[in-house]
């Protein structure tokens, strides 16, 4: 069947209306078959694990509960599963919410079918080691591999990663690569997008937009809130909406 499914990302406890509902407005006239949740809904900081910034989230998913929500990890929710020293129940105690909230249990180098739509929908997610800042790494193709698995060549699949830096390691690995994490590059100028990103990088290439790889079609949403820079130029918060047409 025909898949109209809607993308979110990047959200970072920001509220567009009250409790969101501008946000969820929006959602409603599109008309989606699914959500898909890239990641990075709330910031987690270790000093802030009860505040608004979990409610606005908390807000978002209970208006989607009547959609299916297929939410994957990002690099924030990553943080807090795995230093769990720092972070003590933080994430546990966050997927649980989700879960209560909109249905979607959280995913984290493993799948959600839609099978009425022949659509597989993955969520990777990478060492904390290619997102700090001033720190350059190679993700390579057989780490994506080891951590999901080969493309399942029977169905169409997303792949939700959120970090768009290493594309060329995705490529191939899903029919479309969907990510967030840039923020837009912060600042768009004209012909020439996204600024700077959350790394301090200036004119990342994946900052937003569609892009074609050589087996994957890669789209980048410009996310719905800002983190660490906290500014958004010319850089309005984004919804994606994509189409998968039954061939």
């Amino acid at each position: 069947k025909n898949l109209r499914a809607v993308f979110l990302t990047d959200l970072h406890g920001n509220s567009l209306g009250q409790d969101n509902d501008k946000l969820l407005e929006k959602i409603k006239e599109l008309n989606p078959d699914v959500i898909l949740i890239g990641g990075d809904m709330i910031t987690a900081t270790v000093d802030n694990m009860d505040t608004d910034n979990w409610e606005h989230a908390f807000a978002l998913l209970k208006g989607l509960s009547d959609y299916k929500v297929v939410y994957a990890q990002g690099n924030h929710e990553y943080r807090m599963d795995i230093y769990r020293d720092e972070y003590k129940d933080g994430y546990d105690r966050y997927a649980k919410k989700v879960y209560e909230l909109c249905g979607a249990e959280i995913l984290s180098n493993n799948s959600d079918m839609l099978n009425e739509y022949n659509v597989k929908v993955t969520g990777l997610s990478i060492d904390r080691k290619y997102y700090r800042k001033f720190e350059k790494h190679v993700l390579p193709k057989e780490e994506v591999e080891s951590l999901i698995g080969k493309k399942d060549e029977a169905v169409c699949e997303i792949v939700m990663a959120h970090n768009p830096e290493y594309f060329m390691a995705y490529d191939g690995r899903g029919d479309l690569i969907l990510s967030g994490h840039l923020h837009g590059g912060i600042m768009r100028l004209p012909l020439i997008g996204g600024v700077i990103s959350p790394r301090f990088r200036l004119f990342p290439k994946y900052a937003g937009g569609t892009y074609q790889g050589h087996e994957s079609t890669l789209i980048v949403s410009c996310g719905l809130g800002s983190h660490t820079i906290p500014l958004r130029v010319f850089n309005p918060c984004e919804i994606t909406v994509i189409d998968i047409i039954k061939s």
